[in-house]
């Protein structure tokens, strides 16, 4: 199997303001763009005269970011709803303060948690992550990329690592924006996390 390229999207505009929330769909930062566009350079490096399929989440935020790789890389993104973040289902225009009156707080087991009342609890989260990604590299025999989101990213290396759904946590591991976490299986078909949340192309890039 041709190695898996997770991406997290660059910096939204739900990373910086309080007000608003993820669910309103937000868009790139200035900063989140400048992020995109070196993961992409890094990507072209790296990846150079590789065949490659570029995925994307049909949020702004992580779509923003896949165009702009796909520019530098000369592929279409192809954009799957199923990649999106947790599904928390409020209503876009509610503030990240007023969602607070609906938030649940944390119960165990993790895989029942819903952080609001119709949320899709982490389990139904961790399964989309698998069934997405499995969909994906059953149909792709190229290297596969995929820009997606903190939350669904952490549960594609849950699974990928060995942790099923009854050893889930709501976050474990730690993927900061434009990072790239790179899966692949070895010749005794283990599945292995090569790296994990690499941010060194953003060495240069400011704050």
């Amino acid at each position: 199997m041709k190695p898996v390229y997770l991406i997290r999207h660059g910096q939204g505009e739900n990373n910086v303001n309080e007000a608003i929330g993820g669910w309103s769909d937000p868009s790139l930062t200035e900063l989140g763009i400048r992020q995109a566009e070196a993961v992409a350079n890094r990507l072209a490096e790296e990846l150079k005269g590789q065949e490659m399929v570029l995925y994307s989440s049909n949020l702004k935020r992580a779509n923003e970011t896949a165009q702009i790789i796909g520019r530098r890389l000369n592929i279409t993104p192809i954009t799957d709803e199923n990649l999106q973040e947790y599904r928390r289902r409020l209503p876009p225009e509610l503030s990240r303060s007023d969602a607070k009156q609906y938030f649940i707080e944390f119960t165990t087991p993790a895989k029942n948690y819903r952080m609001y009342p119709n949320s899709e609890s982490l389990g139904e989260l961790y399964y989309r992550a698998v069934n997405t990604v499995s969909r994906i590299l059953d149909d792709e025999d190229k290297l596969v990329l995929l820009v997606s989101h903190y939350w669904f990213l952490d549960k594609v290396i849950a699974w990928w690592v060995g942790m099923g759904v009854d050893d889930i946590k709501q976050r474990i591991f730690k993927l900061d924006n434009a990072s790239i976490s790179e899966l692949t299986v070895d010749r005794q078909n283990e599945r292995i996390l090569v790296r994990l949340n690499d941010t060194s192309h953003l060495k240069d890039v400011g704050s």
